[in-house]
C-alpha cells in the first residue's frame, strides 16, 4: 500500500462517504469527489485540520490508486459490492447477494474472502461501513424487499448503547428491527412488534427520529444510525462517521 492511503478514520468514511458529509448524485460516485493530494498520516492529522478550519473540513479522497497489489484487488472488492448493494439500478438478487456478503461479515465468498477481513486489510472498520451503507439506502431510498439473513451481524454495540439511553429496551427492539431489515414496510414493523403497546412504539419512534437513529421515507424504516441531515451546514462539513463509532472494531 502507498503511504497515501493513510488512516483508518479516513478509509473508514471514504469507502461510504463523499467528503464534507456530501452524498454523491449516484450512490458511491468515487469520481472527482475532492482534490486534495495525499492523505494524512494519522488520525490526530484530520483533528489538527479541523481545529484549523473551524468553519470547513476537507477530506482527501482514497482511490484504487492509493492501493498496491493484493490490496487494490480488496479495495475494488469492496467498492462493488457496495455498490451493488446500495445503487438504484442493481437487481434485486445482486442487491441481496451483496448485502448478504456486507452484513453476515465472517461469511466467505466464492473466492474465500469476508468482508470483515477485507475491512481490515484496509485498515476500515466493517461496522462503520455497514452503518454507512444503512443510511445511504435510506437516502437513496432504496428498501430491502426481505429481511437480512439470520447470520448477519446485529446492530453495532455503539449504537445500541446509545438507543437504550435515549429510547429504552422499546427503542433497542425497534432499533434492532430495522437494522435486520433495512426500509421494513412501517405496518410490517408494527406487527413484529405487536408486543409493545401502541403509545410505547410511538413514543419510541419518535425518539429515534428525534436522535436521528431511524429515519422513515416512503412509508419505510431505516435504521440510520446517524443523520447528518440534523446539522447545521457548519456541522455537516466536520462530521466524521469514524469519529461517531468509538469502540466498535
Amino acid at each position: 500500500m502507498t503511504s497515501t492511503a493513510g488512516s483508518q478514520e479516513t478509509i473508514d468514511d471514504f469507502l461510504l462517504d463523499g467528503g464534507e458529509n456530501a452524498i454523491p448524485a449516484t450512490p458511491w460516485d468515487f469520481v472527482d469527489m475532492l482534490d486534495l493530494e495525499a492523505l494524512p498520516e494519522r488520525p490526530s492529522d484530520l483533528l489538527a485540520i479541523a481545529e484549523d478550519n473551524e468553519d470547513e473540513l476537507t477530506i482527501p479522497e482514497v482511490t484504487a490508486e492509493d492501493y498496491d497489489g493484493p490490496e487494490r484487488g480488496i479495495y475494488l472488492k469492496l467498492r462493488e459490492r457496495i455498490r451493488l448493494a446500495c445503487n438504484v439500478n442493481t437487481p434485486s438478487p445482486a442487491r441481496m447477494a451483496a448485502a448478504e456478503w456486507i452484513f453476515a461479515s465472517n461469511s466467505e465468498d466464492k473466492e474465500g474472502t469476508t468482508f470483515r477481513l477485507a475491512c481490515r486489510a484496509l485498515g476500515a472498520r466493517h461496522i462503520v461501513l455497514q452503518a454507512r451503507l444503512q443510511y445511504q439506502l435510506y437516502w437513496a431510498g432504496i428498501p430491502y424487499p426481505e429481511p437480512l439473513p439470520i447470520i448477519c451481524d446485529g446492530l453495532p454495540e455503539t449504537i445500541a448503547s446509545e438507543i437504550a439511553y435515549h429510547a429504552g429496551m422499546d427503542g433497542l427492539d425497534v432499533a434492532r428491527a430495522a437494522w435486520r431489515w433495512p426500509g421494513i414496510r412501517a405496518d410490517i414493523l408494527r406487527e413484529r412488534l405487536s408486543d409493545i403497546p401502541d403509545k410505547q412504539f410511538q413514543r419510541a419512534t419518535e425518539k429515534l427520529e428525534e436522535t436521528g437513529h431511524l429515519g422513515l421515507k416512503h412509508g419505510c424504516w431505516f435504521m440510520i444510525s446517524r443523520n447528518p441531515e440534523m446539522f447545521a451546514i457548519e456541522g455537516r462539513r466536520r462530521f466524521l462517521w469514524s469519529y461517531s463509532f468509538i469502540g466498535d472494531e
